[in-house]
């Protein structure tokens, strides 16, 4: 790494297009020493040079990959002589594996979480599947509600002027009274970040955070009442909604997958939070990638809703692959087939 820096610093600074900038590259890659043109003191060595029957002790000059007066490159394989060949080890397992610590404990173990990708693909695409037909249901509303109402013999009794506050009053009463007297426990994205932002302490309240997730029927009351509120035009979007229901339909796959491997007996060795807890994080990047398109960034978005802090959190870590498998494999079914 550090020769290709020093061979792109050079070319730019023999460039005559940009003696500038090469420049400016070259004296703060030497007052950097981290990829200085001239090796770090530390690396400096030493030769033993015979003369007149003494050994004298004298530092060689730092070698460069180049000349540096001509710039040329010289025509063996310099960097095949520093690096050695990388190995690639073989897995023969089915499953998704992924290791991370959390970034704000960087001494702790690392820890492994296993996910199978028929499980976590079909979460992907479910979800995916949500998202999408959420957005296709927001277009028509939209289209409904400031669009064709307007123009039709319904909306004369109301002033075109006050027809924004006339809406979003009725929109917010509605959503007021269904929530308060029917969906007083609604579940929200702030459960999902509330639930999956405990750090692991071995404590039996954290093994069981993962019963605080509801069945798949209150996902319906979480995207109709977010429906009324955005298409009525309060300014919300639609990653928390999509967060809160894609998470519920992977926890809830899950329990499923859970149960038929009761059934047949090979329910050995699987924990139970630990799975529940990855396909939570996969369902919400897959219905955030089927409703906003964001094959990269609906993970990634996923992953760090839950941190407290800079970066991710320790368990969000852990299921970067199985996130990133269910996002592809969402994003594959609706621009494939839909």
């Amino acid at each position: 790494r550090r020769e290709i820096s020093q061979f792109s610093i050079m070319v730019l600074s023999t460039n005559k297009n940009m003696p500038l900038l090469g420049g400016l590259l070259l004296v703060f890659s030497t007052l950097e020493g981290g990829h200085a043109l001239v090796a770090p003191p530390s690396s400096t060595r030493l030769q033993h040079h015979r003369s007149s029957g003494s050994d004298v002790i004298r530092p060689s000059a730092p070698t460069l990959p180049f000349n540096v007066n001509s710039g040329v490159v010289p025509h063996n394989n310099w960097i095949g002589q520093r690096q050695p060949p990388r190995t690639c080890v073989r897995r023969n397992n089915f499953a998704l594996r992924s290791s991370a610590t959390s970034s704000s404990d960087a001494t702790s173990a690392t820890q492994e979480t296993e996910a199978p990708i028929s499980i976590t693909m079909i979460v992907g695409i479910a979800s995916a599947l949500v998202g999408y037909f959420y957005c296709k249901c927001l277009k028509i509303g939209f289209n409904l509600l400031w669009r064709q109402f307007p123009n039709s013999n319904l909306s004369k009794a109301i002033p075109s002027s006050k027809h924004i506050l006339c809406m979003m009053t009725l929109g917010g009463a509605i959503v007021a009274t269904l929530s308060t007297l029917f969906f007083p426990t609604l579940f929200s994205a702030h459960d999902y970040v509330h639930v999956l932002s405990k750090e692991s302490d071995g404590s039996d309240d954290e093994k069981n955070k993962m019963d605080k997730f509801p069945g798949v029927k209150y996902m319906f009351p979480l995207l109709g009442l977010s429906l009324i509120t955005s298409i009525s035009g309060f300014s919300l979007g639609p990653e928390a909604p999509m967060v809160g229901a894609g998470s519920l339909v992977g926890v809830n796959l899950g329990r499923r997958y859970i149960k038929s491997k009761e059934k047949s007996g090979d329910s050995s060795g699987i924990d139970v939070a630990e799975l529940e807890e990855t396909l939570a994080y996969a369902g919400a990047a897959g219905a955030l990638t089927g409703a906003l398109n964001f094959p990269l960034a609906g993970p990634i978005f996923a992953l760090e809703f839950t941190s407290r802090r800079a970066g991710l959190a320790g368990a969000a870590g852990k299921n970067w692959n199985a996130v990133m498998m269910a996002s592809l494999a969402g994003m594959a079914v609706i621009r494939g087939l839909l």
